[in-house]
């Protein structure tokens, strides 16, 4: 399936191969979570802790 020779690999291949890394994965996550927290009202959370 992977070859060794980056040429031979499509674009959606090589776009996978490099985000595969559980660490950007979980980096990825993250930052979709603090963004989407961002955008949120946060008054709706208040209510809810408080």
């Amino acid at each position: 399936m992977f070859c060794l020779n980056p040429r031979e690999m499509g674009k959606w291949e090589l776009l996978l191969k490099q985000f595969w890394n559980l660490l950007w994965v979980l980096l990825i996550g993250a930052s979709c979570l603090s963004l989407l927290q961002f955008f949120l009202d946060t008054r709706y959370f208040e209510i809810l802790i408080f």
